[in-house]
């Protein structure tokens, strides 16, 4: 479908009322009775990969300018919108393979999530906004636990009212609307998994003890933030109350200032957190 001079579809419409607020979008593929509109015969990534002939690097072509987002709707007026999350961190949850309770075991451990910008996916699931954290979080796939994906750098979500290969559309939340809903930090425990090695995860080799001993022996200026989340991360990431991490953290924290302690008392120190 090719759209007339000024006539406008409810994608189109969304486009450019989030370029308005200076939120960058880009054109998605859409979907076509059931099937991605790309035209691939059972896409693996259906109604998810960018248009390449209009934003050939994905969601590095982005943009805010109206012009040029009438332009791509008018061609695609049923593409669904992508926005990058360069300004915020998404935690995806999708429900089909198991990550709502994945998402209820997390907040048992460590407290339920606080309140922020919600939107419930076409497939049953959900996206959490939260604001960009102090510390660059990369997106990720499972990291955090089965069903539970991170879009952060490096990453972008589809916003409503995309289309959802099962038929479904991206809404927002009632209670916590997009864009109308202040974006709340993530808190320290989940910024420590989404930012935790590999190792952590129980996805790559773990370090072996000298090199976690050199990271406990404290950090360069600079990165005692990025150290004590990889920590954190690690120990969360084992199951150890997060308690006992915040502990470990205090003791990790004080050895800044007592550098000057036995080797004998270093060693205790040590053994505290095998």
């Amino acid at each position: 479908m090719t759209l007339r001079p000024g006539q406008l579809t409810k994608m189109v419409n969304a486009a450019v009322v989030y370029a308005s607020r200076r939120v960058a979008v880009f054109p998605v593929w859409g979907i076509d009775k059931g099937q991605c509109a790309c035209g691939t015969q059972n896409c693996e990534n259906a109604g998810k990969h960018p248009i390449a002939s209009l934003a050939p690097r994905g969601f590095q072509d982005a943009t805010t300018d109206q012009a040029t987002v009438r332009r791509w709707w008018a061609q695609y007026p049923d593409a669904n919108i992508g926005v990058p999350t360069d300004w915020c961190v998404v935690l995806d949850i999708d429900r089909r393979h198991g990550g709502e309770q994945t998402l209820t075991t997390l907040e048992q451990q460590h407290g339920a999530l606080p309140d922020t910008a919600r939107v419930l996916t076409g497939g049953g699931g959900q996206h959490r906004y939260f604001a960009r954290a102090a510390v660059p979080i990369r997106s990720s796939a499972g990291k955090i636990g089965p069903g539970i994906d991170v879009r952060g750098e490096g990453g972008y979500v589809l916003v409503p009212p995309s289309a959802h290969v099962s038929g479904g559309t991206y809404l927002d939340d009632l209670m916590l609307p997009l864009f109308e809903t202040p974006l709340t930090p993530m808190p320290t425990w989940l910024v420590a998994l989404a930012t935790a090695d590999a190792a952590a995860n129980g996805q790559a080799p773990r370090r072996t003890s000298d090199e976690w001993g050199k990271k406990l022996k404290g950090a360069p200026l600079g990165q005692r933030r990025a150290f004590a989340l990889e920590i954190a991360g690690h120990y969360l990431g084992l199951g150890i109350a997060p308690e006992e991490v915040e502990r470990i953290l205090l003791l990790y924290a004080a050895r800044r200032f007592q550098r000057g302690r036995s080797a004998s008392s270093c060693g205790t120190w040590r053994g505290a957190i095998a």
